[in-house]
């Protein structure tokens, strides 16, 4: 799975649970119900969730950045390779 398809699969994680948690919070408003702490819970973890999708984004961000380095040094060692097979001078 590319880091990319990981971070759509959190985000719509992340998506679907800060849903529930405000369908949760709209039902249970103006009702004192044993269901409080439920959504406390539910929305530390939405919290949670924003948080690891942040970090995934960044860490996605910095392989895309090695990923695009790599590919450059690959190129100059072909290009340096191509030279020396061609017996020119580098």
């Amino acid at each position: 799975m590319k880091p990319s398809e990981a971070l759509v699969a959190l985000t719509a994680i992340g998506c679907g649970t800060g849903v529930a948690c405000m369908l949760i919070d709209k039902l249970l408003t103006g009702r004192r119900t044993g269901a409080e702490p439920e959504v406390d819970r539910l929305r530390e973890r939405a919290g949670r969730q924003e948080e690891r999708i942040g970090q995934l984004e960044r860490e996605n961000d910095q392989l895309q950045r090695q990923l695009e380095w790599h590919a450059r040094l690959i190129e100059a060692q072909e290009r340096v390779q191509l030279r020396e097979s061609a017996g020119l001078p580098g």
